[in-house]
């Protein structure tokens, strides 16, 4: 069951994303978030961890894009800023708040996470290289990396770019590494090479 202060975050990211979430964002935007909190949630369900450190990245994973409201490049600085504020505002441990902002840098790619809920949220992050949906999600990206940072790629070029970042991944923790298989997602690829 979620914790007040995770559904006061929730409530609080759907309305900033609303109201200020540039329309160029196909890819990072409330859609994914609510991806890598069902990723996380996924994750935890198998894990034994306390309640404190459930609700800890839980919150990580809510404010982990959110700085994109501002900015594309770093916008992970900028995600522990709101993240912070937020978590202030509402009287949130200092030292659980800590945690979280740690968490949330451990996104920043390519992905670094050195502790257990850095990993759960880093692998979240990356939930959907193993989705049915891969593909219809790679679109996305490609019209944001397009509207955004102005990179255009050939069809081959973005499907080598895709099948390398696929076979170079590998899950953090052994719970992603059990539920999230990306083979499938691989060969489909190779079939269209």
């Amino acid at each position: 069951m979620r914790s007040y202060i995770i559904i006061k975050a929730i409530n609080y990211i759907e309305s900033l994303f609303h109201e200020q979430l540039p329309s160029n964002r196909s890819f990072h935007n409330l859609k994914h978030t609510k991806t890598v909190i069902k990723g996380v949630e996924s994750i935890i369900e198998l894990m034994d961890l306390s309640e404190s450190d459930k609700e800890v990245v839980l919150l990580s994973a809510i404010f982990h894009d959110s700085g994109h409201i501002k900015t594309y490049y770093g916008h992970e600085n900028a995600s522990k800023q709101i993240a912070e504020k937020f978590l202030i505002e509402n009287h949130y441990d200092k030292s659980k708040l800590e945690i979280v902002l740690q968490t949330i840098e451990a996104t920043k790619m390519p992905q670094t996470p050195s502790t257990k809920l850095q990993k759960v949220l880093c692998d979240a992050d990356l939930s959907h290289l193993a989705q049915e949906e891969y593909f219809s999600i790679l679109k996305d990206l490609r019209k944001e990396w397009f509207n955004v940072l102005s990179r255009k790629f050939s069809d081959m070029e973005w499907k080598l770019l895709n099948k390398h970042f696929l076979e170079s991944h590998d899950y953090f923790t052994k719970e992603a590494k059990e539920i999230w298989d990306k083979k499938g997602n691989i060969s489909k690829i190779d079939e269209e090479l």
